[in-house]
């Protein structure tokens, strides 16, 4: 309502989602959702069960290697 525009994407409370959850995000015709689970997003991820890396307070360098090792972790799948 304050913005006057309809959401097209959610993020689950706290992660949180099962099939019921999921049948009515796409019964909302919603283009997408997001959990906190830490997972790749590859052209195959499901768009009603989008995962995330969690970027905590480091330094450039620490970020680097967890971009590296998560770039990693993307090439076998």
């Amino acid at each position: 309502d304050i913005t006057q525009r309809s959401a097209n994407s959610l993020a689950y409370p706290y992660g949180n989602y099962n099939d019921l959850t999921l049948s009515v995000v796409k019964e909302l015709h919603l283009s997408a959702a997001f959990t906190t689970a830490a997972k790749v997003v590859t052209h195959q991820t499901d768009p009603f069960q989008i995962g995330r890396f969690q970027v905590k307070n480091w330094s450039g360098d620490e970020l680097e290697r967890w971009i590296n090792k998560w770039k990693k972790s993307a090439q076998f799948l």
